[in-house]
């Protein structure tokens, strides 16, 4: 894991751990104008058909439209799928409620998914995408956090947070001028994720000596890399600058692909 994980996309590696990772997202695009580059990259993995694209209220807005069109345009079948919170909630949660809804959009039998979100409907479409067995794709709409391209899916079960392992995005789309035209406080997260990582790795390091668990130096210091990285770029983040929010965006992905 001392490479660049983005140049081991869609490949597995003997890692100098001892251990064997095997990164399953194939591609990532980060920068200005990503989403109209989207029909020509799945026709390029392979992708056709139906195409089940999930969104809210906001992230239709902030570029489930584009999207849909933009599929539709270059000959996908779209079947758009609108996410609604339950009344009591503030937000869309990823619990029973959320899944059965998009439970109730397979019946249209689509060929792929698609999440135009953040956390909740990136996880909500990738749990539901591996109990199907079917791809999924990720249109990043905030850097609010790590999880675009990690192997789990936390869920509400009961009312408590479970994390579920699931496969994920085969590619992910994260579109600049999109995310600097998230809400702060979901930048403000994203930051903040990173920054819980320092902890993170403290305890990961203390569970090794106590108890022997598995450690990858490599990992560690590429950790450790990108956010030394992103420390420069704290007063940009908060400016919305698109340098800052790039750096921010790649960290996140960085460290999800870790997780791998």
């Amino acid at each position: 894991m001392g490479k660049d994980p983005f140049a081991l996309l869609g490949t597995a590696f003997s890692c100098s751990c001892g251990k064997t990772h095997r990164i399953r997202t194939r591609r990532i695009l980060v920068g200005k104008g990503i989403l109209a580059r989207m029909p020509g990259v799945l026709r390029e993995l392979g992708f056709c058909g139906k195409a089940l694209v999930l969104f809210d209220d906001a992230t239709y807005e902030a570029a489930g439209k584009e999207v849909c069109s933009l599929l539709s345009q270059h000959g996908f079948a779209v079947i758009p799928g609108l996410l609604k919170k339950q009344e009591h909630f503030p937000f869309l949660e990823p619990d029973e409620e959320a899944r059965s809804q998009v439970g109730e959009f397979l019946f249209h039998r689509p060929d792929f998914l698609v999440a135009v979100g953040s956390g909740v409907i990136n996880d909500l479409t990738k749990f539901v995408a591996h109990r199907a067995g079917l791809p999924y794709v990720a249109v990043a709409t905030a850097p609010s956090m790590d999880g675009y391209v990690s192997p789990g899916a936390p869920m509400l079960v009961g009312g408590y947070k479970v994390t579920y392992d699931a496969t994920p995005p085969v590619v992910l789309f994260a579109d600049i001028e999109v995310l600097c035209s998230a809400p702060l406080s979901l930048i403000q997260a994203g930051f903040a994720d990173l920054v819980g990582k320092i902890t993170a790795n403290a305890d990961w390091t203390i569970r090794r000596v106590l108890f022997g668990e598995d450690f990858c130096d490599a990992l560690w210091e590429h950790t450790i890399s990108f956010l030394k990285a992103l420390s420069t770029h704290a007063e940009g983040v908060q400016q919305r600058d698109e340098q800052a929010i790039t750096v921010l965006t790649q960290a996140l992905i960085q460290s999800g692909l870790s997780m791998e």
